[in-house]
């Protein structure tokens, strides 16, 4: 049975990442190349992920107008005030998920949470391997110029994640995206780490398109393309 642990579980997205996890078989998702064939004869499990997380309880006024989300039902509410139990519960995961992509507070729990499973790799079993997601926002990428200044419009690639510059409100982001890359290299048998930055993730109920719509409303006919991706792609990709 695989171990989940999703941060924040009664906040967009992290709730739409823990309900996708605690409702799907496990191998229910699958990656299939373009020039490969699908395995016509692999099935999912019938085993489901087990499915915990923390919840965002002292929200600030700044975010009274945005919706908040029950947990789901099968995740199971795990305390911040209680950090050693919490701690304790994250050396008993087999995947841990941290969305920073709201608040630096975010930042900085995700920072301990990954400052301690380095400090405490020796306690992870041997047979028993870890793996670290941070989703991260595209805010972290926000000032990095074009390499070809004669194609400032040419997209940002994976490869040029060395060069990225963040917003300025991004930069503590930007910092544990280093930290958690050179964790992942620590002890690759026990702890592997991965940051996913999407674009603008959609499809849930939230409403990032609500300023690129009324900005298009006001000023008119301007090409504004943007990535974005679905949040059902997003989750099921990364499963």
């Amino acid at each position: 049975m695989a171990k989940v642990f999703v941060n924040d579980i009664n906040e967009y997205p992290s709730n739409v990442i823990a309900e996708v996890f605690a409702t799907s078989p496990i191998g229910a998702a699958k990656i299939v190349d373009d020039e490969e064939d699908e395995d016509e004869d692999a099935e999912p499990s019938d085993e489901t992920y087990t499915v915990c997380g923390t919840i965002w309880e002292d929200r600030p006024d700044v975010f009274d107008d945005q919706d908040t989300f029950a947990p789901p039902k099968e995740a199971t509410v795990i305390k911040k005030s209680a950090p050693d139990n919490l701690f304790k519960v994250l050396l008993e995961q087999d995947v841990i998920i941290y969305s920073i992509t709201d608040s630096e507070r975010q930042a900085e729990e995700a920072e301990q949470a990954i400052t301690m499973l380095v400090e405490k790799i020796d306690e992870i079993p041997a047979r028993k391997k870890i793996t670290f997601i941070c989703l991260s926002s595209c805010l972290g990428w926000a000032k990095t110029r074009p390499a070809d200044a004669d194609e400032p419009d040419a997209a940002l690639t994976e490869d040029e994640f060395r060069r990225r510059k963040p917003h300025y409100n991004y930069k503590k982001q930007n910092d544990l995206e280093k930290l958690i890359t050179k964790s992942g290299k620590t002890n690759s048998k026990k702890l592997s780490t991965y940051v996913v930055t999407a674009g603008l993730i959609y499809g849930k109920g939230e409403r990032v398109f609500h300023n690129l719509f009324k900005d298009t409303a006001e000023v008119g006919d301007v090409d504004r393309r943007q990535t974005t991706f679905t949040w059902t792609d997003c989750v099921e990709g990364g499963r």
